[in-house]
């Protein structure tokens, strides 16, 4: 039930920071799965935030990578439009678009099951603080960070 409530009580608290900082947050996962209560939380914040277009800030609730390509395999199975399949059409189906950045709060130094087609490209940082202390501050960090890599894209250095 606390896991349920953390979508509407964690906006109720943050509410006013998020919409000043026009920051558009989308849920991705299984809200099929979820109480009614979770299911309008997670609408009503998407919703309030849904014309932002700066910084998008994707939740997974109730999420699996695994889970997502099972249910967009049987989606594309069902699609008679769809005559072949390639990178592009997988992309276009995929809850989330491919990440550039994936910072791993909690210590754990391991995927986990989470956006592993999106994230075939990503910078990765794993950072010791638990999700409810990783603050402004050490988000700055994290960017800055980010900012003197040298992306790749799987090929020679750009």
């Amino acid at each position: 039930d606390f896991l349920m409530r953390v979508p509407m009580d964690l906006y109720d608290a943050r509410k006013e920071e998020l919409l000043e900082a026009a920051i558009r947050i989308q849920f991705v996962g299984r809200r099929d799965r979820v109480p009614k209560h979770t299911a309008k939380a997670i609408d009503q914040i998407e919703q309030d935030t849904a014309h932002f277009e700066g910084f998008i800030g994707y939740i997974a609730f109730d999420y699996g990578s695994k889970d997502e390509w099972v249910r967009l395999t049987n989606q594309l199975l069902g699609d008679a439009s769809i005559q072949r399949v390639d990178e592009a059409v997988i992309d276009s189906m995929m809850e989330v678009p491919r990440i550039d950045l994936l910072i791993r709060t909690s210590g754990e130094v391991r995927l986990s099951n989470f956006l592993l087609w999106q994230l075939a490209y990503a910078e990765l940082m794993f950072v010791e603080d638990y999700w409810p202390d990783f603050g402004p501050s050490r988000l700055q960090e994290a960017l800055e960070e980010y900012n003197e890599r040298s992306r790749r894209f799987g090929g020679l250095k750009e």
